[in-house]
């Protein structure tokens, strides 16, 4: 979870089985994007665009490993790296 005063993004669990919940509150903006990338290889494995805050997002078909989800905004002024687990 990365907080300050005009940002908070959250991604949970972790570590997490199939689906992931992604809220956040960041200022002037409704929809954010994410791409995923596993740490072992390097490649992006998945892309999810426009995202709202609040909604579950289903990556059951990641095998078990770590990843890193970039969170952007489209206008890339906002980017943020989580560090996540799949069992």
């Amino acid at each position: 979870m990365i907080v300050n005063n005009s940002f908070n993004v959250k991604l949970a669990p972790n570590p997490f089985i199939n689906q992931l919940n992604f809220d956040f509150v960041v200022k002037g903006y409704q929809r954010l994007n994410i791409e995923v990338y596993d740490l072992a290889t390097g490649m992006k494995v998945a892309t999810k665009q426009n995202l709202t805050a609040g909604i579950p997002i289903s990556l059951g078909q990641l095998s078990a490993g770590t990843y890193v989800i970039k969170v952007s905004s489209t206008d890339n002024k906002i980017s943020y790296q989580f560090k996540m687990v799949k069992l």
